[in-house]
């Protein structure tokens, strides 16, 4: 048997593996390994989605004489998805819009795909069961083409869903843009930070539940950035390492900040906020292009 990975042979050693579901599982924590992931497969020249595992699984490993996989940098491959993952909300939007039942039933098969896409990429979005309701419709489930007042909600859970798509597309298309704002966006919040304290005296929780919340998305959004832009062609203009020891000396104070919201020591966090927090956001202006110093 022959294995190729992006046309090319591999030396590929096979220990007791029977099925293809083994062997694919073995190379695929391989190509992980190198931050690779397959994006497609053809056994025997034949063309098996990857993500339709119980296709090709449980093929007997004795009939296959070739497994060809193409693979891309898991980067690569995030984004690949995120297109894909909006063009099949296109294509259902557009079904529900012209009352279209032609592509219905197809586009109902590969629901449960996407829905488990978007909980791996948006775990905000799953439940409790991490599982992510979007398009939640029985008629839709069966392949069926959902009456009109159903077609405007879910077409409303697309529009959504497919802005949050376009977002996190972008970061990918154009990492360095997505991470200046992003920094600029923090740096800003340093004066939010400091009204926190006063805003939970005061019983205005919500308010300053937003703020933390709002802060957090952001610092997650920069770390998820910052490998994009260390994996483009070009020599950013921002201070890669700069942002890098922002996160590192940012982490101890988010910890404590988690503590003290725990245990509602309101003093404590407006230290944390005012002392520590809020001076590091405002220092990131200085990593930005033109802005010149150290953080």
């Amino acid at each position: 048997m022959e294995i190729l990975v992006n046309r090319e042979p591999l030396d590929f050693s096979l220990e007791n593996e029977s099925s293809l579901g083994e062997v694919i599982d073995e190379l695929a924590d391989w190509l992980r390994s190198g931050r690779f992931a397959i994006t497609s497969l053809d056994v025997n020249d034949r063309t098996y989605a990857i993500h339709d595992r119980d296709a090709w699984a449980d093929i007997a490993l004795h009939t296959v004489r070739e497994i060809s996989v193409e693979a891309l940098p898991l980067s690569e491959a995030d984004h690949a998805t995120l297109i894909a993952l909006d063009e099949y909300c296109a294509l259902l939007a557009h079904a529900l819009e012209t009352r279209n039942d032609g592509p219905i039933g197809e586009l109902a098969e590969e629901l449960p795909y996407v829905r488990g896409r978007l909980a791996g990429y948006f775990p905000s979005l799953a439940d409790e069961n991490g599982r992510v309701a979007v398009c939640s419709n029985r008629e839709l489930e069966s392949g069926i083409l959902p009456d009109p007042e159903a077609a405007e909600a879910i077409l409303a859970e697309i529009t959504d869903i497919r802005t949050i798509l376009q977002t996190r597309e972008r970061e990918y298309r154009e990492p360095e843009r997505e991470l200046a704002l992003s920094l600029g966006q923090l740096a800003a919040a340093a004066v939010q930070l400091i009204e926190v304290p006063v805003q939970l005296q005061t019983g205005d929780e919500t308010t300053a539940m937003q703020t933390i919340v709002r802060l957090t998305e952001l610092l997650t959004r920069v770390m998820r950035l910052v490998p994009l832009v260390e994996a483009s062609a070009r020599e950013p203009a921002i201070d890669i390492a700069g942002v890098r020891r922002f996160a590192e000396e940012i982490t101890p104070q988010l910890s404590e900040l988690k503590d003290a919201f725990e245990m509602q020591d309101s003093v404590l966090i407006g230290d944390l906020l005012e002392y520590e927090v809020a001076p590091r956001l405002e220092k990131l202006e200085r990593l930005l292009p033109d802005q010149g110093g150290d953080a």
